[in-house]
């Protein structure tokens, strides 16, 4: 997974310097609503993800399930964004998201399952930057409360917030 990480990464950077010196034309940007892409925060949730986008609001997506014969792990994130001011190449939003994360682990000795649940909802500013007329990355900053249940204890706790996500728009 993190060689995949690693490839994505570096094949947005080598996009990036390809159209380093070319202007960016309004319309193209403004055109693409649909962004697909990958996401890793802590209230965003991480994994694949989907940004719908229009005019001053936009709504993120973000899953990222895994099954083995022990453990069955799933991540699913909601965000919504809100524009606040528009700028040529870097756009400021504003955020509010929630992340549930769902485990469940099954002991092959004695054929016991654990299962736990953590949802997280932050609120923060996001700062989205065009890399090219058709890569973006956004940054998001803020505050979060995360709540943790399994079957022996529950908390509730504060934390910062922060994640990445890189875009294709279409």
């Amino acid at each position: 997974m993190k060689k995949i990480l690693v490839i994505f990464i570096n094949l947005i950077i080598l996009v990036n310097f390809n159209f380093a010196q070319e202007k960016l034309p309004k319309t193209k940007r403004s055109e693409c609503k649909n962004h697909f892409g990958i996401t890793g925060g802590y209230s965003t949730g991480y994994g694949i993800s989907y940004l719908y986008q229009e005019n001053k609001f936009g709504l993120q997506a973000t899953f990222s399930p895994y099954y083995n014969d022990n453990r069955k792990f799933t991540n699913f994130a909601l965000t919504g964004l809100y524009l606040l001011q528009k700028g040529q190449n870097i756009n400021l939003m504003m955020y509010l998201s929630n992340d549930w994360t769902s485990i469940i682990r099954k002991n092959s000795y004695d054929s016991s399952v654990w299962e736990s649940m953590k949802s997280k909802t932050g609120i923060g500013l996001a700062y989205q930057m065009y890399m090219s007329p058709k890569y973006k990355i956004c940054f998001y900053t803020g505050y979060s409360v995360l709540y943790f249940k399994d079957e022996y204890d529950k908390y509730v706790g504060f934390a910062p917030d922060g994640g990445v996500s890189l875009y294709f728009m279409f």
